[in-house]
């Protein structure tokens, strides 16, 4: 896990982090896991940030991506 990227939603009772890969891992409150993102091409996540039923993920190369939470994730 990549220090300091942890993040919550205690809306929808997710916690999501960074791997050492550059991937985000979605886990729900009973640590069971809900999602693994990618980011496209050569780039890796370096932040994590939920904000209501959104997702925000920065990259090392300056992109964001914003994933909405649905029943798919939550």
């Amino acid at each position: 896990m990549i220090p300091h990227s942890f993040s919550l939603s205690y809306e929808y009772n997710l916690f999501g982090f960074i791997s050492s890969e550059g991937n985000c891992l979605i886990y729900d409150i009973n640590f069971i896991k809900r999602a693994r993102l990618k980011p496209y091409n050569e780039d890796i996540f370096t932040v994590s940030f939920f904000n209501q039923e959104s997702l925000y993920l920065g990259t090392n190369n300056g992109k964001i991506f914003v994933y909405q939470i649905d029943n798919e994730i939550a």
